[in-house]
């Protein structure tokens, strides 16, 4: 069957949603500046590590470093090899296992820097600001608890190497952070829903960019960048059919019936004519009562013998309530949409004129032929709402 709204043009997705090389590249992007912000935290204390101001030695600061590097590198690597893939199921944006790796490096600050643990805790605020509108609330829950459970344990290996610490109180003051960044996955899932809303919302509206509203079908733009796309990829001797099709005497029914009489007729014909293509067929509505179908043929014959099973099915749905006219080209990858659907206008031209409820086939090579040796003429159509 045709495609139809609910299937859009393979070149719609792209430009709803990114390429995978694009996802990879905001990845990459997303974990380097993860990385800078670990990287500046430890650029603005080295200083005081130097004049002595905390309690971090300069070897200390340089295992920190060492562990961000790791840290960050492993998860570069698992970009650029595409390993994340496999993650997907759980983690489809890679922000949970880079947030994990933050947990361990935020637990890890603040063990080597008990001086600054406080501040160093309060990273984690950064860290769920970055998922926001991409962690789900109970990911943002786990990973609060995850971070919680971290700093606790680092509190309890400072007050295990003689560091003056109230472990009691250390570990108490964890409970309010854990409402805080509760309440912060409240406010992340919130902004994760209208992101989706946003994404649900485009989509919506390259849809209407890119079909008829009344029919459903494909529209002129999608249909002609469905020519050029199947154009491209003609190999050998493989042709393209395209199909211009139109209702018999429309123009009365809209002047005697009303113009919703022929918008109900026009969805009827759109109906039929997806129900007799075949599946790899392209229909879109050009305007009006003009439909217009790309299928993929080796031979002229193929073409005409495919239009006639078409015009066969179209009469047995159709019962007798209307006619429609049909004409047809049969062109390769060399000549451009406005010239094919120029011959085609021209074969249906020549159908109204043999008495309608018929179809006129041309090889476009064959009519490139005659013009180029007939004399010059005017290929102007004429007005073909006398006919129709």
């Amino acid at each position: 069957m045709a495609n139809t709204m609910k299937d859009l043009p393979a070149f719609t997705p792209q430009q709803i949603s990114l390429s995978p090389a694009e996802k990879t590249r905001r990845k990459r992007k997303s974990i380097i500046r993860a990385a800078e912000g670990f990287f500046l935290l430890l650029t603005v204390i080295l200083p005081l590590s130097i004049l002595n101001a905390i309690e971090l030695s300069l070897d200390d600061w340089l295992l920190a470093v060492t562990a961000c590097t790791i840290v960050w590198g492993l998860m570069l690597l698992i970009i650029i090899t595409k390993a994340d893939r496999f993650l997907a199921f759980f983690d489809p944006h890679f922000f949970v296992v880079p947030a994990l790796g933050a947990v361990i490096l935020i637990s890890y600050f603040a063990y080597l820097m008990p001086d600054l643990r406080i501040l160093v805790l309060g990273g984690w605020f950064t860290v769920l600001l970055f998922g926001g509108g991409l962690m789900t609330f109970r990911q943002s829950i786990l990973l609060s608890f995850a971070m919680g459970i971290g700093y606790m344990l680092s509190v309890y290996a400072i007050a295990q190497s003689g560091y003056p610490i109230n472990l009691a109180a250390e570990i108490g003051q964890v409970i309010p952070f854990w409402v805080v960044w509760g309440y912060s996955g409240r406010v992340t899932e919130r902004m994760r829903m209208k992101r989706i809303e946003n994404k649900m919302l485009r989509k919506e509206l390259s849809q209407y960019a890119f079909t008829d509203s009344l029919t459903g079908l494909y529209n002129r733009r999608a249909f002609e960048n469905e020519f050029q796309r199947r154009k491209e990829l003609l190999r050998g001797g493989a042709y393209l059919g395209v199909l211009v099709f139109d209702i018999d005497h429309f123009k009365r029914v809209n002047d005697t019936k009303g113009h919703e009489a022929g918008d109900v007729l026009l969805k009827e014909f759109a109906a039929v004519l997806s129900r007799s293509m075949g599946d790899d067929a392209c229909l879109a509505r050009l305007g009006g009562d003009e439909f217009v179908a790309i299928i993929s043929v080796e031979s002229l014959n193929e073409l005409e013998q495919l239009i006639e099973d078409i015009f066969y099915d179209n009469r047995q749905a159709i019962g007798g309530l209307f006619t429609h006219s049909c004409g047809a080209v049969l062109t390769s990858s060399k000549y451009s949409i406005s010239r094919v659907l120029r011959v085609a206008d021209t074969s249906l031209y020549e159908a109204k004129a043999r008495g309608r409820d018929c179809f006129v086939v041309k090889d476009l090579d064959e009519v490139s032929m005659a013009l180029a040796t007939a004399p010059k003429v005017d290929e102007s159509l004429g007005d073909l709402e006398q006919l129709r």
